[in-house]
C-alpha cells in the first residue's frame, strides 16, 4: 500500500503531481485487524470478495498454464500471470493495460530474477487484480479463503482514478503484488509490530522491483518528519517510511537480497516480532541495525538519501541535553564543532546506542556539520543524558579516517566503506543494485 506526503506533492510543479495531496491506502494493521473479525473493514472488499469470486469454477484464460478462478467482471486484460479485471465504467482500458504491465514487470523482477515465493494460487490461476475508484485510497491486498485454498489467496484491488500519475500508479502496483508475495511466506497477526514491516518491505520491494520510477522515495516523509516515534509505529502512517531501514540492510549491513533472507526467515517464526527476526536474519544485535541505519540515514549515506526527506533533527547537540526515546525510536542532532559525545543512561538498566556516519557505540566522534542519532534500546523507554568531550579519531576498527573527505570513499553509489569495516563485513557483500527495467508482456480479452 501506497502514500504520498503531502507537503511533498505541494512543492511539485502540478503536472508532475502523483496522484494528489492527503491521499493513501488501506494499511495492512487494518486489512489485518478486519480479517481477524476485530475491526469493521475499512473497505468492504477487505472481507467480501466480488460476487464472481464467491463460488470460484475456473473459467479459460488465453494462457493454456494458467485459468481464471472464478467468474469474468465485465471486462478484464489478461497476461501471463494476472487478470485485471472492472465492472462497467470503474476504469479503461487503457488504465488496465498500464496495471497489467506494471504488474509483470515487477514479478518479472521480483518472482522471476530475484526468486520471490510465488503468490498462493498462482502456479495454477491468474491472479485476480481488480480496478475499483470507490477504495478511498490508492490500493488494497487481502486474502479470501475458499474450498482450495483454505489458508487464503490473495486479491489485489487498485484505484484507477490515479492511473494518470504513471510512474506513481506503476510502484503501486509493485507495492500490492509484494504484499502478495508476503502473504505466501508468513502468517500475519494483528498489532503494529506485525503491520509496520509489511509496509516498510512493500515500500522497498517497489523500488527493487522498479528502480527506475524513484516513487517509493516520496514516503521517507513519513519516517523523516518523526523519527522520535516508536519503531513499529503506524501512527501517521509512519510505518510506510520505515522502508530506509531496508534500504540499509540491503545497502550496507549484508547485501543485496538480506531483506528477502528475512521475510524468508519470518516463515519459520510466526508470531515472533519483526525487530527480533531481523537481529536473528541478519546476525546482529538490534542496536547495531538500528544504528547502522539512523547514522546512514540522518548523514545521508543511503545510495539515493538524495531523495530523501532530510531527518527532522533536535538542533545542535549540547553537553548535558536529555531526553527519552521509545524502543528504537531516534533523536537526531547536528554536531557544531569537532566533538566526542557520549550517551549515559539515566535510569538504571536503560540502554542506548549512538551512531554519526562513520562510527556507533556510547561515546562516538563527530566533526562539524555531521549528524548525531541517538536510538533507545529498552522497553518501553530509555532515558538519556549527553556528555561532550574532546574528539578521538583513528583508522581502526571504525574505519573512521580524518584525513580523507566525507563521503569521498564510497561502495554502490554512495555507500561508505566505514560501515563495512565496523561490522567486520567483507566489500563483496556491497552491491549496488542494478538500475534495469523490467517489461513483461501482456495480452488483452474481453
Amino acid at each position: 500500500m501506497h502514500l504520498i506526503p503531502t507537503l511533498f506533492l505541494m512543492a511539485q510543479p502540478a503536472a508532475a503531481l502523483d496522484p494528489g495531496p492527503g491521499l493513501h491506502d488501506i494499511p495492512m494493521g487494518q486489512v489485518f485487524e478486519a480479517l481477524a473479525g476485530l475491526a469493521p473493514p475499512p473497505h468492504p472488499r477487505v472481507v467480501e470478495p466480488p460476487p464472481q469470486l464467491r463460488s470460484p469454477s475456473p473459467v479459460p484464460s488465453p494462457w493454456p498454464d494458467k485459468q481464471v478462478y472464478g467468474g469474468r467482471l465485465d471486462h478484464w486484460v489478461d497476461s501471463a500471470n494476472f487478470t485485471v479485471a472492472w465492472n462497467g465504467g470503474d476504469a479503461s482500458q487503457a488504465e488496465a493495460q498500464l496495471a497489467s504491465g506494471a504488474l509483470e514487470a515487477a514479478w518479472q523482477a521480483l518472482v522471476e530474477d530475484r526468486g520471490w515465493t510465488p503468490p498462493v494460487s498462482s502456479d495454477r490461476f491468474l491472479l485476480w487484480v481488480v480496478l475499483e475508484p470507490t477504495l478511498g485510497g490508492t490500493g488494497l491486498t487481502t486474502e479470501y479463503t475458499s474450498t482450495e485454498f483454505p489458508d487464503g489467496y490473495p486479491v489485489i484491488y487498485l484505484n484507477p482514478t490515479h492511473a494518470p500519475y504513471t510512474q506513481f500508479f506503476e510502484s503501486l502496483c509493485a507495492h500490492e503484488l509484494s504484499h502478495a508475495l508476503q502473504f505466501a511466506l508468513r502468517d500475519w497477526d494483528v498489532g503494529d509490530q506485525e503491520a509496520w514491516y509489511w509496509e516498510a518491505s512493500a515500500e522497498w520491494m517497489a523500488e527493487l522491483a522498479r528502480p527506475e520510477l524513484e516513487a517509493y522515495a516520496q514516503s521517507s516523509y513519513y519516517y523523516s518528519t518523526q523519527p522520535g516515534y516508536r519503531f513499529d509505529s503506524t501512527q501517521n502512517y509512519h510505518q510506510y517510511g520505515m522502508f530506509p531501514l531496508n534500504a540499509a540492510v540491503d545497502e550496507l549491513m549484508v547485501g543485496d537480497g538480506a531483506v528477502q533472507a528475512v521475510w524468508e526467515l519470518s516463515a519459520e517464526r510466526t508470531g515472533e516480532p519483526w525487530h527480533t527476526i531481523l537481529a536473528e536474519a541478519l546476525g546482529r544485535s538490534e542496536g547495531e541495525i538500528w544504528a547502522v541505519f539512523t547514522g546512514a540515514m540522518g548523514n545521508g549515506m543511503l545510495s539515493e538519501s538524495s531523495l530523501y526527506t532530510a531527518v527532522q533533527d533536535m538542533g545542535f547537540v549540547g553537553d548535558g541535553l536529555e531526553g527519552e526515546l521509545p524502543m528504537l525510536g531516534t533523536d537526531y542532532y547536528e554536531i557544531p564543532r569537532d566533538c566526542s559525545v557520549t550517551v549515559e543512561p539515566t535510569v538504571a538498566g536503560d540502554q542506548l546506542m549512538l551512531a554519526g556516519p562513520y562510527d556507533i557505540g556510547t561515546t562516538i566522534s563527530l566533526r562539524q556539520g555531521e549528524f548525531l542519532a541517538v536510538t533507545g534500546l529498552t522497553e518501553p523507554t530509555a532515558r538519556y543524558r549527553l556528555a561532550l568531550g574532546e574528539p578521538t579519531f583513528d583508522s581502526g576498527d571504525t574505519g573512521l579516517n580524518p584525513d580523507k573527505e566525507r563521503g569521498g570513499c564510497s561502495c554502490g553509489g554512495g555507500v561508505h566503506a566505514a560501515w563495512l569495516g565496523l561490522l567486520g563485513l567483507p566489500w563483496a557483500l556491497c552491491r549496488r543494485r542494478g538500475q534495469r527495467s523490467r517489461k513483461g508482456s501482456t495480452h488483452s480479452a474481453g
